[in-house]
């Protein structure tokens, strides 16, 4: 096998482009690196100047005599949703469970993806329930990898996470089952926290998460305690509950022998162990941490099943390219053709009957200008005035509607305390109770669903123009603020 067929492991942030390739004939001389991305050509995951990042990409493969056909991408945590599902067996019926999720797009399960895909799971299954997990992602997101990729040579593409790297890098060093475990990944501005149960995740959040220090390790024991009680209590209603966290730093800026052993020390209420393996491998001792996820991606060869992800991104073939572009040549050479053959005398009447019309019309507006009084005559400026604030006067908005459509998802448990409009800053900031964190998340979650300006969605009905920002006040109480358009 060349080593063209070994597949590669390749992480991309918003900085840089991470690469890891190990090759069993020679296990000691594994193949890693990283290339500086420029501002803004990848943008929270997402592609946003492809021209740049092939051209990015073929220069790490050039330096590193790269040729891979085979790639493992690893995506970002905030690009992945993961949802917990029970299906009836009498809703199921005959379809497949992956047929049965896809059906539910939209309608029992939403994503803020104008297309999706979907991976799944079965925890459990009884005579009359299913119970699944489903990891959803992007398929444009994916497409847009999946083209320089294919530009580039490759002929199979792969997909991964960090967590379920890692999450599988520990059972291969400890041997452990995952039980009841709590995830922990600390980014350069993020922090990522995964719930795994019976070595599957079954919740994954992502949340921004600046700071060092003290500010930092009160982040983060916030965040654990937080997803820790909603686990318990919410998921589990009090019958399971966790104890271990296995912990992660994939941040530059924060050292592993100080920050990391202060969240350690915050967190006494776990048991938290470091996953931090670049100390027992010389070859990633003078690397950057990108380094470190692709080096977990690529080194877990026997995955479980739970720990894997099994998108299908259909791809248009070169014969259904092929058949594409002769449809489209063929179309254009018969209409081509029609234009050439228009009768040429039809055109000259066609344009005499015009210019008939036209003479007609010249002498009406002749005798309309003559019966018209003059009136008083206004400037340019004073004309595009008035027409401007006309418009504006006509396509204003006012906030009571914002409201009405705001109010329409206070429902069930939910109470709304106050609420206040800051026209000058257009927003609205509303303060929200409830008699659960996951209502109140739910609250937020539908209105930027159903109000939010998103991406591939045209609707005069969404004029929420940002996720609205969130502070809880209380352990039920929350202030909402959402921007308005």
């Amino acid at each position: 096998m060349g080593k063209s067929n070994i597949e590669v492991s390749i992480y991309v942030t918003d900085h840089a482009i991470g690469f890891f390739r190990y090759d069993a004939k020679h296990p000691d001389n594994p193949l890693v690196g990283d290339i500086k991305l420029e501002t803004e050509v990848i943008v929270n995951g997402y592609i946003h100047d492809s021209v740049l990042f092939y051209k990015t990409l073929k220069s790490l493969y050039k330096q590193f005599k790269l040729k891979p056909k085979k790639i493992k991408l690893v995506l970002h945590e905030q690009n992945m949703l993961i949802r917990e599902f029970v299906i009836e067996k009498s809703d199921l019926q005959k379809k497949s469970v992956e047929a049965y999720l896809y059906n539910q797009l939209g309608k029992t399960l939403h994503f803020p993806f104008s297309e999706a895909v979907i991976s799944h799971h079965v925890m459990a299954e009884t005579e009359f329930q299913t119970s699944v997990v489903a990891f959803i992602a992007d398929a444009n997101l994916l497409q847009d990898y999946y083209d320089v990729f294919e530009r580039l040579g490759a002929r199979e593409v792969t997909y991964d996470l960090p967590s379920l790297a890692f999450l599988q890098l520990y059972v291969d060093k400890t041997y452990s089952q995952l039980e009841n475990n709590m995830l922990v990944s600390l980014y350069e501005n993020m922090i990522s926290i995964h719930i795994v149960e019976d070595r599957l995740p079954i919740f994954g959040m992502t949340e921004e998460c600046e700071g060092v220090g003290d500010k930092l390790c009160e982040k983060v024991e916030n965040y654990v305690e937080r997803i820790a009680n909603y686990y318990k209590y919410n998921l589990r209603k009090g019958k399971s509950a966790i104890k271990d966290i296995l912990l992660v730093n994939l941040s530059e800026r924060l050292r592993q022998d100080d920050t990391i052993d202060k969240v350690k020390s915050v967190l006494n209420d776990f048991t938290v162990e470091i996953i931090d393996y670049p100390d027992k491998e010389v070859i990633l001792e003078d690397q950057e941490k990108i380094s470190h996820v692709t080096y977990a991606s690529n080194m877990t060869f026997k995955r479980l099943p739970e720990l894997t992800l099994a998108f299908k991104i259909e791809r248009l073939t070169k014969s259904k390219f092929y058949a594409n572009y002769l449809m489209v040549l063929a179309l254009t050479i018969f209409a081509l053709v029609s234009i050439v053959y228009i009768p040429y005398h039809i055109m000259l009447e066609d344009i005499a009957i015009e210019e008939n019309v036209i003479a007609n019309l010249e002498q009406q507006l002749d005798s309309l200008q003559v019966a018209i009084p003059i009136e008083s005559s206004y400037s340019s400026k004073e004309r595009n005035f008035s027409n401007a604030y006309d418009f504006l006067s006509e396509n204003e908005t006012a906030p009571t509607t914002y409201i009405s459509d705001l109010l329409s998802h206070v429902t069930g448990d939910l109470e709304l305390a106050s609420y206040r409009v800051d026209a000058s800053s257009k927003q609205i900031i509303m303060i929200v109770q409830g008699t659960s964190e996951s209502e109140l998340y739910e609250f937020l979650i539908g209105i930027y669903e159903d109000y939010g300006i998103m991406q591939g969605i045209d609707n005069q009905d969404r004029w929420i123009t940002s996720q609205p920002a969130r502070r809880f006040l209380s352990n039920f109480t929350i202030e909402v603020t959402i921007d308005y358009a």
